[in-house]
């Protein structure tokens, strides 16, 4: 949960930084996975997690806003296990 949190504190920072720097019609960072799309997911455990639109543009949003490291972070807790991938849903509801 504190590593979680940690990110979280790495997100508000970036959205900051982003905020005070002109706009530019280029991307930041480059994507380092496809986008999160609805539909069902399978995770690394074997186990099929469902995603609505909703939840797959919050996760989405939320990675477009990340450093590379810290995106990859996310997504191997998220595609880790049920409880890892809920609790990277939570963190971008909670963020987003």
């Amino acid at each position: 949960h504190n590593y979680i949190k940690t990110l979280h504190a790495y997100v508000e920072g970036e959205k900051r930084m982003m905020s005070m720097m002109p706009y530019d019609d280029s991307p930041v960072y480059e994507s380092l996975q496809e986008e999160i799309k609805k539909g069902s997911l399978k995770l690394k455990d074997g186990t099929t997690v469902r995603i609505s639109k909703q939840d797959a543009e919050l996760l989405n949003k939320m990675m477009d806003d990340l450093r590379p490291s810290n995106r990859k972070e996310m997504e191997r807790v998220m595609m880790m296990d049920k409880s890892g991938f809920e609790e990277i849903l939570g963190f971008a509801r909670e963020a987003l």
